[in-house]
């Protein structure tokens, strides 16, 4: 009687996923099985189909083509990699065969894409003027990978200002570990610290192999802190009958200095700090207004006197940063 030396190839199909442009994919293994009882002819091993090219056997399998036999029960390995061309979805054919021991395949895909590519966005980030020995608010930077995986991520911060900026908590990218999938992407939040007065200039550099590097231009000034001043600083309004409230006078409070001031607070300090008030009028409000370097806002005080006799007080505008500010009544 005849007796059949069939082959079979474990598992039947395999896909090697993305793989970059250039790149070659890890090894897969694929097993040769003589599921028959007699011994087969020497394997023969090839891929087939009309995107064989960007499939290869690989070194390091059992199976030797021309050479190898399996008795009835035995078996080897075939080791393939996927290595594209060009992108777009691939499929072939591992095919063995003996004679006897007819033939057996396992259908084998691939992805070839563009290598991992990192972006960082914004490319460019100002964070204007900021008091030395204060930070700024965090700015929040995307680095997304426009290609095949990357490898882990190595972020920093480059330059002769670096020391002036800081990668701070809360973005998602972690040094040394975040892989980014094709088309995925994390944050990166950054913070300004000038320790020194003038312009600073560094780069957040996000690198990974594969991904390359990518960079995103960080500038800054360290600036003098918020500076309150008020005018007229001396104000005098003169007699005013007991019971009746005076005509209000303007004061202007500015900020000489070069980086926003705090939220101002506005007041009247001093034994006779209730024979005054604010009038209705003024462009400084009290737990609201901030003023930009440079910029100036009004305060109207009224003066009511309930006794006779000389009074005095002192206004006081105060912010953190800003200082305080003050006129005397």
């Amino acid at each position: 009687d005849d007796v059949r030396q069939p082959l079979a190839i474990t598992p039947s199909t395999h896909d090697f996923g993305l793989t970059a442009l250039g790149d070659s994919s890890l090894p897969f293994t694929f097993s040769v099985t003589n599921v028959g009882d007699g011994a087969t002819g020497p394997l023969t091993i090839a891929i087939a189909g009309a995107e064989l090219a960007h499939f290869a056997v690989a070194p390091g399998g059992s199976c030797v083509p021309g050479t190898t036999v399996l008795n009835g029960g035995d078996s080897c390995t075939i080791s393939v990699v996927f290595a594209p061309a060009n992108e777009g979805a691939k499929a072939a054919l591992l095919t063995v065969s003996a004679t006897p021991g007819d033939t057996a395949t396992a259908t084998i895909t691939g992805q070839g894409t563009v290598p991992a590519a990192l972006a960082v966005t914004p490319s460019e980030q100002d964070f204007g003027a900021v008091a030395f020995g204060r930070a700024s608010e965090p700015v929040t930077f995307t680095v997304t990978n426009l290609g095949a995986p990357s490898g882990p991520l190595d972020v920093e911060l480059v330059g002769a200002d670096a020391g002036e900026f800081a990668i701070v908590p809360g973005g998602t990218c972690v040094a040394g570990s975040t892989i980014l999938a094709g088309g995925s992407f994390c944050t990166v939040l950054v913070e300004f610290a000038p320790t020194t007065l003038g312009a600073k200039l560094a780069l957040l550099t996000v690198s990974a192999t594969p991904g390359d590097t990518a960079q995103a231009a960080l500038t800054g000034n360290g600036a003098r802190g918020a500076d309150l001043t008020m005018t007229p600083a001396l104000e005098d309004f003169g007699a005013v009958e007991v019971g009746r409230r005076s005509s209000p006078i303007t004061f202007t409070v500015t900020n000489e200095g070069e980086a926003d001031s705090g939220l101002l607070e506005i007041g009247f300090v001093g034994n006779d700090a209730m024979q005054f008030a604010l009038a209705p009028g003024g462009t400084c409000v009290a737990g609201a207004t901030i003023l930009e370097a440079g910029a100036s806002c009004t305060i109207l005080a009224d003066f009511t006197p309930t006794l006779m006799g000389g009074n005095l007080a002192l206004l006081t505008v105060s912010a953190t940063p800003g200082g305080v500010a003050g006129a005397t009544l």
